[in-house]
């Protein structure tokens, strides 16, 4: 069975490292955009490449690259691919969007998917324990891969019994906030809060309740009229 290479939740940055399974083809029409395919369209046999070979007769080795994106997010995937297609002449990769994760696993399962796979973290674990993903660990220290761009959690959330299996997409998860100025100054505050009891307290005060007891104002969304997100509790030390 082949294996596949995972990109957990990354960018075209990756592709040149992660293409271990791709095979000597020459691209059809020398689209560089992810057009309709079929799946059946990955299905055609591969052989095991050597990542960054490049095919010996000058044609590009091609790159099934299956992402979850849609609409202008999946316009996004197809700029950076045609970009990426521009800046060399090994490689030429064909994205498809595939969010259908059991199409997914049977494609991959019959050998009949993709070359690199953007997911997200959660379904790694399914991919890994059912034999259908790549061990990256030996391209990663081949070249020096410098791991310190990402944060320890999300290198540890791509890396199985202590080998990498996937790439992260950035630097880790992160929490934004937005906040509304007027409001706070309303409340009597000129800036935003900066720890977990600021936010609290700034949300309480700013919640606003009619007469019936309906919210007129919503100081947070999480509190204090609801529970925190297991997010902040987990960012904040809690555990179970």
């Amino acid at each position: 069975m082949r294996r596949y290479a995972a990109l957990a939740m990354t960018g075209v940055m990756a592709l040149t490292l992660l293409t271990g399974c791709a095979s000597p083809q020459k691209a059809a029409e020398n689209d560089t955009t992810a057009a309709p395919q079929t799946e059946a369209q990955g299905a055609e046999t591969k052989t095991e490449s050597e990542p960054n070979a490049g095919a010996a007769d000058g044609t590009r080795e091609v790159v099934n690259y299956w992402h979850i994106h849609t609409g202008d997010e999946a316009k996004v995937e197809d700029d950076l691919i045609a970009a990426y297609n521009a800046s060399q002449d090994k490689y030429e990769v064909v994205g498809l969007s595939m969010n259908d994760q059991q199409k997914l696993i049977v494609a991959m399962s019959s050998d009949e998917g993709p070359d690199v796979i953007f997911s997200s973290n959660s379904n790694l674990t399914t991919y890994y324990f059912n034999g259908l993903l790549k061990d990256l660990q030996e391209y990663a220290d081949r070249d020096q891969l410098d791991m310190s761009q990402w944060t320890k959690k999300s290198i540890e959330a791509c890396t199985f019994d202590g080998d990498l299996y996937a790439i992260p997409e950035s630097g880790g998860s992160q929490i934004q906030m937005f906040y509304n100025k007027d409001l706070l100054a309303e409340a009597g505050y000129s800036e935003p809060p900066a720890t977990m009891e600021e936010l609290y307290e700034m949300a309480e005060k700013i919640t606003k309740l009619d007469a019936d007891g309906n919210i007129e104002v919503l100081g947070y969304p999480l509190f204090p009229l609801a529970s925190a997100r297991q997010e902040l509790i987990y960012a904040f030390g809690g555990r179970w």
